[in-house]
């Protein structure tokens, strides 16, 4: 599967470099696409991505939402899941 110029395979594994697959999430200012990146490591920091290719982060997001990845657009919502998360750690 492609997701713009990128095969899903390649998307899976620089994501993978950067954390396990279900630690991404995404957070929507005022519900506004495309959404800001973001993910915990394993310590159960929380982390923004930040990448200079705008088109590989389009395909990032295309491919995180596809398979359902959690989508915030309320700061306070997305702390509670940052903190239930790093607890369960």
């Amino acid at each position: 599967m492609k997701y713009g110029n990128f095969d899903q395979s390649y998307i899976v594994q620089y994501l993978q470099s950067l954390s396990e697959l279900d630690s991404f999430y995404v957070f929507c200012v005022n519900g506004s696409e495309p959404g800001l990146i973001h993910y915990l490591d394993s310590d159960g920091e929380s982390w923004s991505l930040m990448e200079d290719d705008n088109e590989l982060v389009d395909a990032c997001l295309e491919y995180l939402m596809e398979m359902g990845a959690p989508i915030f657009d309320d700061v306070d919502k997305l702390k509670a899941f940052e903190s239930e998360r790093t607890s369960a750690k």
